[in-house]
């Protein structure tokens, strides 16, 4: 019986997670300044990024349509779905809908709603991974991850804020005064939303602001894996990598932003999850 995992494009991936095989995306595009990207790897972040940098108005980003999994769901027995948070994407829903098409096509189905985004949706793909190669049956599996899903812990610091000036999530006044005065927001997972945890002057003070509240979290670390993506931020990733590496976690994965989250995070921007 062959196995899939199936991730949307949100789930941010390094060459480790990669080569490590069983993970396969489906992509959400994204259109911005006239343009439009498909957010698979054939995508140019660089341009992308340009747009979002041109355009007066927000980009617009569209979930991933029920064929893709479909038809990605095609060559598997047993497959496992996850995907960015239900309440920030109509993606888990379209999973739902396909999931059930291929139930009837006789294949075993589960849909997991990661509550989260970027490497939080990578950190679920990842211990579904890790469920399988101990040998887990299905339905211990599911209870696994989903306690994990419960458990995890989101964070995120925006450098660039006008993304949220652009939707009308912040006036664009106030994210003029707030690039001006160097503001920086730290943001936390809430239920599979995103809430404002706290905001420092400048971005060492957030990154520090966040390490120090990532140490005090009272978790077992033992069985974590720290998930850090980053919107052309790798040295603030190898910060908070270096700035914690005394945490008894298993591991500190760096990864690259896709397209979907160096649209909401921006250039700047980094994403934990554990």
């Amino acid at each position: 019986m062959k196995t899939l995992i199936i991730a949307d494009s949100s789930a941010d991936m390094n060459n480790e997670i990669r080569e490590a095989g069983s993970i396969v995306s489906v992509p959400l595009s994204i259109d911005v300044n006239g343009n439009h990207y498909v957010d698979d790897e054939s995508i140019d972040l660089a341009a992308l990024r340009a747009d979002i940098r041109a355009s007066d108005e927000a980009a617009k980003t569209a979930g991933v349509p029920p064929r893709f999994f479909i038809d990605q769901g095609q060559e598997g027995d047993r497959i496992f779905i996850v995907t960015l948070s239900s309440k920030l994407s109509g993606t888990h829903s379209n999973a739902l809908l396909a999931a059930e098409e291929l139930r009837q096509a006789g294949k075993e189905v589960h849909v997991f709603d990661s509550l989260s985004a970027a490497s939080g949706v990578t950190a679920v793909a990842c211990k579904i991974r890790e469920c399988l190669d101990r040998g887990m049956a299905s339905d211990e599996i599911v209870k696994t991850v989903q306690a994990y899903i419960e458990a995890q812990r989101t964070w995120f610091v925006l450098d660039d804020l006008s993304t949220v000036t652009k939707s009308g999530r912040m006036p664009r006044m106030a994210g003029r005064l707030a690039k001006g005065l160097s503001i920086k927001i730290i943001c936390r997972g809430d239920q599979g939303k995103i809430a404002v945890d706290s905001i420092k002057r400048g971005m060492k003070s957030a990154l520090e602001g966040l390490c120090q509240k990532i140490e005090k979290d009272p978790v077992d670390w033992s069985d974590r894996t720290l998930y850090i993506s980053h919107v052309e931020a790798e040295e603030r990733a190898l910060f908070i990598k270096d700035r914690l590496k005394d945490l008894p976690v298993k591991d500190i994965q760096i990864l690259t932003a896709n397209g979907l989250i160096t649209v909401y995070a921006n250039e700047g921007g980094v994403v934990l999850a554990y």
